[in-house]
């Protein structure tokens, strides 16, 4: 629009040509000419709902509640968009029913640096774990087991482990909003819904051990190994969740007959009470296998 100005009014160009030359609307250049509109402080299109400091200060809390594991649903954010206009007594631009959805995509376009995206659950306990004391101390203890084991140039010797659910019935989780930019979009949740529960390892060279695939209260009927990993082992617990018994039979008749023979081996695991047992560390004294703990997780 500028550089239509400029033509119109310094090489003596048409406001139709320079409408066509340039491509903006031939009416919004004459009103620009003829002073009837400012050259640069005017919008294309209708006026927004809230001003450009009001849309600034509400993405900028987008971002900080997605940084914090609480994004904004697109709900949430109409939401917050009522509740700002009534705020600023402009809720007569909407309808009874307050912002729609036409109103979420104009807010998307004017502000191309957030996104709606389906949310990764991130458990409460995980999150509180998250904070840079209880990492760095962390750590600090997984050099000094390497260092004075001699582990840091024997990768295929360093384990880690850990279980992750698979849940059965969990529909579709509703879209929230993030930075463009974002990696990983966490959400703080309660698994609460019917699942089972993988168990997996895996050395630091990339061989992975057999994983315990873990049912609810009983085995299913059926071959229900049919086609599964190969050498898994299958068990079941009231929870779907590992318990004490079944980690040692794991660490006993699946982790010990797979893992590389050379010795000592750093198995990096989770510190929950289900993964620590007198019988696991016997085991493991026994088979020259050191435990390394990650902080147990707070109870909620």
């Amino acid at each position: 629009m500028s550089a239509a100005f400029r033509a119109v009014k310094t090489e003596n160009v048409s406001i139709s040509a320079a409408a066509k030359s340039f491509g903006v609307p031939r009416m919004s250049l004459s009103d620009r000419v003829y002073h009837k509109v400012p050259l640069h402080k005017s919008k294309m299109g209708v006026k927004t709902a809230l001003t450009d400091e009001e849309e600034t200060a509400l993405c900028n809390y987008i971002t900080y509640m997605a940084n914090r594991g609480f994004p904004l649903s697109a709900p949430q954010l109409l939401g917050f968009e009522l509740c700002i206009a009534k705020e600023r007594n402009k809720e007569g631009v909407f309808t009874k029913n307050g912002p729609s959805r036409k109103w979420l995509r104009g807010f998307k376009r004017r502000h191309p640096n957030l996104n709606l995206r389906c949310p990764d659950a991130l458990d409460r306990g995980r999150a509180c774990l998250g904070n840079v004391n209880t990492l760095r101390d962390y750590f600090e203890l997984l050099k000094e087991t390497m260092d004075a084991n001699k582990r840091n140039d024997k990768p295929s010797q360093i384990y880690n482990c850990d279980e992750a659910a698979l849940y059965l019935n969990k529909s579709a989780g509703q879209k929230v909003l993030v930075p463009t930019r974002t990696k990983h979009t966490h959400s703080l949740s309660v698994a609460t819904n019917e699942h089972i529960s993988v168990h997996c390892c895996v050395n630091a060279a990339g061989h992975a051990i057999p994983p315990m695939i873990i049912f609810s209260k009983s085995l299913p009927g059926g071959a229900y190994h049919s086609n599964g990993p190969i050498n898994a082992s299958y068990a079941c617990s009231d929870s779907s969740l590992m318990d004490q018994t079944l980690y040692s039979q794991w660490f006993g008749k699946t982790f010990l007959s797979h893992a590389v023979q050379q010795r000592p081996l750093l198995m990096i695991q989770d510190g929950a009470p289900s993964h620590v047992s007198v019988e696991l560390i016997r085991s493991a004294i026994e088979n020259d296998v050191i435990l390394l703990c990650l902080p147990p997780r707070p109870l909620t």
